[in-house]
């Protein structure tokens, strides 16, 4: 549980991929890609699939892919197809996300996804460079490397 007790507001142990609140717009995927990188910005491909960015020119942002509330993902935190029949991911509102290494947000700046393969594909940025824009903007720091962030609808 992310809260030491339901009193006190102190976070522990927020990662990258968990809803903040009720609100907002989450869809569900039954076609994606194994290995489908949570706490990261997905993409839909080929109409259909929810995959990870990749560098495709014609990126299609879906949203943030999100830690299941009931399963633990058991690979890490990636979607196993193996093991998950769908994967969820958050389109609108409030989520963490992980943020590129070595770069710091400002509040309130625009958000970028990494739009590479590699370690930080789909990863938060502040940084327009190989990035796509995902229509967000950072809103608080929660831990180190993770932000959260308000998704004006990817």
């Amino acid at each position: 549980m992310p809260f030491k007790d339901p009193i006190r507001p102190d976070i522990e142990n927020v990662r990258a991929g968990e809803r903040w609140n009720d609100g907002g717009l989450i869809l569900t995927a039954t076609d994606f890609q194994n290995g489908l990188k949570i706490g990261r910005f997905a993409q839909i491909k080929n109409g259909i699939q929810l995959a990870n960015l990749d560098g495709s020119s014609t990126t299609l942002v879906a949203g943030v892919a999100l830690r299941s509330v009931v399963n633990p993902i058991e690979s890490g935190d990636s979607y196993d197809a193996e093991i998950h029949r769908e994967a969820e991911y958050k389109r609108e509102g409030l989520v963490t996300v992980e943020v590129v290494g070595g770069v710091t947000p400002k509040i309130f700046d625009k958000c970028y996804a990494v739009n590479s393969v590699g370690n930080d594909s789909g990863k938060a940025t502040g940084v327009p460079i190989s990035t796509v824009d995902v229509n967000a903007e950072f809103i608080q720091e929660v831990q180190t490397g993770v932000w959260l962030v308000n998704l004006k609808g990817a």
